[in-house]
C-alpha cells in the first residue's frame, strides 16, 4: 500500500511510506477486507509504529475501512485521532463505509474510462499507438514545428517480404513477427532516452516513429541491426540455412524471398519544410521505395529541400 492522499499535520512524509498487506491496521484492513475501529492504538498489536516515527506525531485512535469493488480491495480509507472524548463511533464507521462504497464505484468507473481510452488509441496486436492516434500526434508535431520552430523527423518502418512470410507460416506467426518488431522499436527508442519520441503501428507491416532529428541516425541504425539479429529466430532452421523461403508475392508470383528485413524512410521537417501530413506521407512513401531497392535492412533520409525532386533523395547510412 502507498498513501495516494494524505491530509493533516505532518502528512507529507507519508507519501514516501510503503505498507505491505497485513502490516499495520491499514494493511490488516486491506488483507481481510474488514473495517476496524481502534479507540486506543497503544493496546492494539496491529498498530504499525513506524507511521508515527515518519510523521513525528502520536496516533491515539483509528477508524479504517476497505475501499472494495465486488471482491477486490482497491485501497483503504483511514482516519486518526478523533476530536472529543467519545472517540470514533459506530456512526462514524457507517459514514466512512458509505463514502468508501461511492469511492470504489468512482475509482472503478475511472479505470473503465481509462481502459476505453487506451483501446481507442492503441493497436490490439502490438499494443503500440494506432494510426488514429499517430495522425493526431503528427498534426500536433506539425503545429509545434510551425508555431515554435520545432523540428522533428518522421521515421517510416516497413518490413520486407512480410506477406510471403505470412503466406507460408500463417497469420499467427506473422503477428509474432509484428510484436517482435514492436519490442525492437520500443527498446531502441527507450535506450535513446528522449521523452518526445512517439512510436506506433499504423497497420499491416508498417510502423511510424516521431523523434528529434539528432536521434535518427543512431535509432535507425540500431533498429536495422537488432531486427536483423532477431528475425532469423522466427524462421524454421532449414529456411534460415537457405537464407529465405519459397512463397508468393503481392502479385501472386511464386518465387524465392530472402529472410525479412526492414526498410526505413526518414523525413526531417527541418530539411523538407513540410507543413501538412499529406506532404510528409508522400515524401516518406517515395523515400521508402529507395530504401527497398537496397539489399537487407537499410534506412534512407530525404535530403531534398522544399522544392526538390525525388531523385535528390539520398541514403543517410553511408551514401552521399
Amino acid at each position: 500500500l502507498y498513501f495516494e492522499i494524505a491530509i493533516g499535520k505532518n502528512a507529507k512524509p507519508l507519501k514516501e511510506l510503503r505498507i505491505k498487506k497485513g502490516q499495520g491496521l491499514a494493511g490488516w484492513v486491506a488483507e481481510t477486507g474488514k473495517a476496524v475501529v481502534v479507540p486506543d492504538t497503544s493496546k492494539d498489536e496491529r498498530w504499525y509504529k513506524d507511521v508515527d516515527e515518519v510523521t513525528k506525531a502520536e496516533t491515539r485512535s483509528v477508524v479504517a475501512v476497505p475501499v472494495r469493488f465486488r471482491d477486490q480491495c482497491l485501497g483503504v480509507i483511514e482516519l486518526i485521532n478523533c476530536v472529543g472524548p467519545g472517540g470514533f463511533s459506530s456512526r462514524d464507521l457507517g459514514l466512512l463505509e458509505a463514502l468508501a462504497d461511492y469511492a470504489a464505484i468512482a475509482i472503478e468507473n475511472a479505470r473503465h474510462v481509462q481502459k476505453i481510452h487506451e483501446l481507442t488509441i492503441t493497436d490490439d496486436c502490438t499494443c503500440l499507438y494506432n494510426a488514429r492516434h499517430l495522425n493526431f500526434m503528427l498534426e500536433t508535431e506539425i503545429y509545434r514545428s510551425q508555431r515554435y520552430g520545432y523540428e522533428f523527423s518522421l521515421v517510416f518502418i516497413d518490413l520486407d517480404h512480410f506477406k510471403p512470410y505470412n503466406d507460408k507460416y500463417g497469420f499467427n506467426r506473422g503477428d509474432e513477427v509484428l510484436r517482435m518488431t514492436a519490442r525492437v522499436l520500443a527498446n531502441v527508442v527507450r535506450r535513446a532516452g528522449h521523452p518526445d519520441a512517439w512510436l506506433g503501428h499504423v497497420g499491416g507491416d508498417d510502423f511510424i516513429l516521431l523523434l528529434p532529428p539528432e536521434l535518427t541516425s543512431r535509432v535507425c541504425t540500431e533498429i536495422c541491426e537488432y531486427f536483423d539479429l532477431v528475425v532469423p529466430d522466427f524462421y524454421d532452421p532449414e529456411d534460415v540455412a537457405r537464407g529465405g523461403i519459397e512463397s508468393v508475392d503481392r502479385q501472386g508470383n511464386r518465387g524465392f524471398f530472402p529472410v525479412m528485413g526492414c526498410s526505413i524512410a526518414v523525413v526531417d521537417t527541418g530539411i523538407c519544410g513540410a507543413t501538412h501530413i499529406a506532404e510528409l506521407s508522400a515524401r516518406a512513401a517515395e523515400v521508402k521505395k529507395a530504401a527497398k531497392k537496397l539489399p537487407g535492412s537499410a534506412w534512407v533520409m530525404d535530403r531534398r529541400g522544399p522544392a526538390s525532386t525525388p531523385s535528390d533523395a539520398g541514403r543517410a547510412n553511408g551514401c552521399p
